[in-house]
């Protein structure tokens, strides 16, 4: 058996390697779907495309960093004053972001029939779709009961 020490430094490095495949997984995801390029192509700044992706990369570690340390780390947040202005910022910043996301998946769902048609997926597609919904709806169910 080892020991305490060796056990929680070992879950440490597993839980660090798994968050950083998991949030490069879906960085990859929003650069895939192109929510960064088409915000920018539409509101014609495609010069600060640079800015925004840094922006999304600083965005995704700020939440990782609350979501960890929350209280230890952000306790001055807990002043009245400032809770009152960053809580409607983030709101706005989260129905932003929320918003392209979804707009950029509606352009990609465009792409799935040729890309059903090139990858020659005949039948399976509805099975495929359900099973992401399932996955989620599961994953989601878990995380709700285990706080």
């Amino acid at each position: 058996m080892m020991p305490e020490f060796l056990q929680k430094a070992v879950l440490a490095i597993i839980g660090l390697t798994s968050g950083i495949g998991v949030s490069s997984g879906v960085f990859a995801f929003i650069t895939m779907i192109g929510v960064v390029t088409r915000l920018a192509a539409r509101t014609k700044t495609v010069k600060h495309v640079m800015l925004y992706e840094d922006m999304v990369v600083l965005g995704g570690t700020a939440g990782n960093l609350i979501a960890l340390f929350g209280e230890k780390l952000f306790s001055w947040l807990a002043a009245p004053g400032i809770r009152t202005i960053l809580i409607p910022v983030f709101g706005l910043a989260c129905g932003i972001f929320v918003g392209c996301l979804s707009m950029a998946l509606a352009e990609v769902s465009k792409v799935l029939p040729v890309f059903t048609k090139r990858m020659k997926l005949i039948c399976g597609m509805p099975w495929i779709v359900t099973s992401f919904a399932f996955g989620k709806a599961a994953g989601a169910l878990l995380w709700a009961m285990k706080g």
